[in-house]
């Protein structure tokens, strides 16, 4: 039984492997809306009854393990899948294609939306900002901040069928959040060509894998440098969407599922042999 989800259930006389995205209510408890002592429990209990732990990227394992005081090798990195699909038609909501940059997830300190946009004011870029993803009643502020920011366009609805246009039709996607435990809009984006902006550390670096323009995602100044650049020079967002576009090779569905194969394979081996 793969609970994909970190519930602390099993299924008794069954093998129960468990999927932990990340440990950043844990690593970063002033990043997460998630109660950190309620979480630790959680993920102590899932791990003293795992007969195996999966987990999306090296940075995710890590730190789960330093969290928890495990072993990084109890702990599987799998990747993730990655197969956006674009119908090749205008980007959504009146946009312009390769003329918005797009940034895309939940808005909230995490995602570092007030540096972001403090970024692109400094820039001086004349691209709209897109900030796309779920409104957030928890950080009014954040709200406030995108709606008094010149230039910024904020969609907090975007329909299924929209998604890929709204990403492929960007000039560049911009996610410099402070904690991640893949980034997956980072690899949806490289997989339809768009040009990628991230941080230079942790999972998005990883995942970004040196196909995007890497930042220290505190330093304001060199994100607006960043913004300044990928509009301006279109030889740069040539190469990151050619390098991106095999960077994500790795992500992809056939390879997520021979990582996840050899997982049960070597977990069926060894507790069989065990018992």
């Amino acid at each position: 039984m793969h609970w994909t989800y970190p519930v602390p259930l099993r299924l008794v006389g069954w093998r129960n492997v468990y999927t932990i995205h990340d440990a950043i209510p844990l690593a970063h408890p002033e990043l997460s809306q998630i109660d950190p002592v309620r979480h630790r429990k959680l993920l102590s209990r899932i791990v003293d009854q795992a007969d195996g732990i999966v987990t999306v990227s090296n940075a995710a394992r890590g730190e789960i393990a330093n969290e928890l005081g495990i072993e990084p090798a109890q702990i599987v990195n799998c990747s993730q899948p990655v197969s956006p699909a674009s119908d090749g038609g205008p980007p959504p909501a009146g946009l312009t294609s390769r003329n918005y940059l797009l940034a895309l997830g939940s808005v909230e300190p995490r995602k570092n939306v007030q540096r972001l946009l403090k970024a692109y004011a400094a820039s001086q870029v004349r691209m709209p900002l897109v900030v796309a993803g779920p409104a957030s009643q928890l950080y009014p502020d954040l709200e406030a901040a995108i709606a008094t920011t010149p230039g910024a366009i904020r969609l907090p609805d975007v329909a299924a069928g929209d998604l890929g246009r709204l990403i492929s039709g960007a000039r560049a996607l911009v996610m410099p959040s402070l904690a991640e435990g893949f980034g997956l809009p980072v690899a949806e984006a490289m997989a339809l060509g768009t040009p990628v902006i991230t941080a230079c550390r942790g999972a998005l670096a990883e995942t970004a894998g040196g196909g995007a323009l890497l930042i220290e995602p505190t330093d304001i100044s060199a994100l607006a440098c960043a913004l300044q650049q990928i509009t301006t020079d279109p030889d740069l967002c040539r190469r990151l969407s050619e390098a991106g576009l095999r960077n994500t090779s790795r992500f992809s569905p056939a390879m997520f599922a021979g990582a996840l194969a050899s997982f049960y394979g070597d977990l069926l081996a060894a507790t069989s042999h065990s018992r």
